[in-house]
């Protein structure tokens, strides 16, 4: 199989060299005589402009778009909770605590990267536009028909998809009643021709940023197929890669979180009720999260593919803070009595708040020192197959213990009860499991809300009780709006979407289990103590900001 992610030697990669930093780097690019010339002969090398582009959004440890941001969101979240001291080499203190004031290393190598699948996707963009879409003359009509427009889909959907982090972290929150004028972000939907136009970057207004998105992944849509075909498409599409239901299931998540609901439910209902079967909720819970291979569970619209063996052993790191289980788990870090090996994060610092334990049922009253573990939770298979429950410290373990898969690997300071998310690496290889992106749950659950502000409370309960049924819990006569806000934490949690979440529906962001006096603790539509600074390297160096 060929992989999505595999760099090779060829011409291209000079220029992403070029192109793999910020400005800074892209200054010294534009001082050459003339710029390299665009290496693609045709649509077959033409591929790996598409899949370089994926390379960067997926696979970089410390800034990829994708991870880096969801990995702050879920630290800053009510539902998760940090254990002081652990967690890692990174600024836990100031994510944790909400310190968007603080410029932290993190945020610049996040910044940077997603300015290099930026400009990475521009590139090829810019040179399909010159050549009025189709830049190979010798192409077939088959590739004319579908390869060509499914590129140009992908390259759209992954600077929408880009972009959209970038908003999610450094954007003020989108308000639907206008007055999104802040320039904060650098717009750039070409690749700049000389050294003046780099270091000159336009600064788009937070309306410019989120209308490109949606622009970007409306046409994405049109141009990709429903899904592969073999003998029609490109070998490499076949795992991984976005379709036309990736790109309505993240134009529905866009359109919901800038307020715009009645757009948000027609790709709802597009990619819930009409993806001819390709995806419903038919498997368990950890079918989605236990693939080493490049088969996908049922419910995954879009997922990054770490079991190929030709993307050099790269993953998603992040998650092993905020993981039971680490990257190196074999046996999928489950019990030593199931097969696994009991792997623990050696870094792992972030746990389930003991707010949203006792907020959705699966904690008694942990405030008040009761930690029971609830009948509602040793029903539900989520809690059973995705999250681990740490009794606390109490001594050396025994052989018996041991084999049960009894946790007390060395958090000798945490003597009460706590539950950690079991999602990643959970395939027999750990290192290779994918990682879904997109899921079937979150439309669902994101068209249960809508419905249910909207009125229609009985096709919210029924689009709740699907994701109940599924994990193995009766269903509901009817739903408040509390029941789809504790289903939404019990199925999204440790995934990034809850900060989201909150301000789609402009609810204060809680504090959780911090303390409610300290600042940011508690943080109200519209969200302006939420917004992570640029990094002032960046200011520095773009004189756009300037102007």
């Amino acid at each position: 199989m060929k992989s999505i992610y595999k760099r090779s030697s060829w011409a291209l990669a000079v220029m992403l060299l070029f192109l793999s930093v910020s400005s800074c780097k892209e200054d010294e690019f534009f001082e050459q005589t003339n710029p390299p010339e665009t290496p693609w002969l045709n649509v077959n090398e033409f591929e790996r402009a598409v899949i370089g582009a994926y390379s960067a959004l997926l696979e970089d440890w410390w800034g990829a778009p994708i991870s880096a941001h969801n990995f702050v969101k879920i630290i800053g979240s009510d539902v998760t909770y940090w254990i002081p001291g652990e967690g890692g080499n990174m600024p836990s203190d100031a994510m944790y605590y909400r310190k968007t004031d603080q410029e932290v290393g993190y945020a610049a190598g996040f910044f940077a990267t997603s300015y290099r699948v930026i400009n990475n996707v521009n590139v090829a963009l810019d040179f399909m536009a010159a050549h009025d879409g189709n830049p190979f003359p010798n192409a077939s009509q088959s590739d004319i028909e579908n390869n060509l427009p499914r590129m140009e889909g992908e390259l759209l959907f992954l600077r929408a998809v880009t972009y959209r982090s970038l908003a999610a972290m450094h954007l003020p929150w989108y308000k639907p009643e206008g007055g999104n004028d802040a320039r904060i972000l650098p717009l750039r939907t070409t690749f700049p021709t000389s050294a003046e136009e780099a270091a000159n970057s336009k600064i788009g207004t937070t309306e410019e940023i989120w209308q490109l998105i949606v622009s970007d992944l409306t046409r994405a849509k049109e141009l990709l197929p429903e899904r592969y075909v073999s003998g029609v498409h490109h070998p490499s599409y076949e795992h991984g890669r976005a379709n036309k239901f990736a790109a309505a299931a993240m134009l529905a998540r866009v359109h919901f979180q800038m307020g715009n609901w009645d757009a948000a439910m027609k790709e709802l209902n597009f990619v819930i009720d009409e993806n001819g079967g390709q995806y419903d909720m038919s498997e368990d819970p950890i079918a989605a999260w236990n693939k080493d291979n490049p088969s996908r569970g049922r419910e995954v619209i879009w997922y990054q593919l770490f079991s190929d063996p030709n993307d050099g052993g790269r993953n998603f790191l992040h998650y092993a803070s905020i993981n039971k289980s680490h990257y190196e788990a074999t046996g999928g870090g489950g019990p030593a009595s199931t097969g696994g090996n009991n792997s623990v994060a050696p870094w792992n610092g972030f746990t389930v708040s003991y707010d949203a334990l006792n907020r959705v049922g699966w904690m008694a009253d942990p405030k008040n020192g009761d930690y029971t573990e609830t009948e509602e939770a040793k029903r539900d298979k989520r809690y059973q197959q995705l999250y681990y429950r740490y009794e606390g410290y109490k001594g050396p373990l025994t052989p018996e213990e041991e084999a049960l898969g009894i946790w007390e690997a060395r958090f000798v300071n945490v003597t009460t009860p706590m539950v950690w998310a079991n999602k990643y690496y959970r395939g027999p290889v750990g290192m290779e499991t994918n990682v879904p992106l997109l899921r079937l749950a979150e439309m669902y659950l994101t068209r249960a809300i809508i419905r249910h502000r909207q009125g229609d409370v009985a096709g919210a309960t029924a689009d709740v009780n699907v994701i109940r049924v599924r994990a193995g819990l009766d269903p509901l006569g009817s739903v408040t709006e509390e029941d789809i806000h504790n289903e939404r934490i019990k199925e999204m949690h440790q995934e990034g979407d809850r900060l989201d979440y909150l301000r789609a529906l402009h609810l204060p962001i809680p504090p959780g289990d911090r303390d409610p006096s300290l600042p940011f603790s508690t943080i109200e539509y519209p969200y302006e103590d939420y917004t992570w600074a640029i990094p002032q390297r960046e200011i520095d160096l773009n004189a756009g900001y300037g102007k």
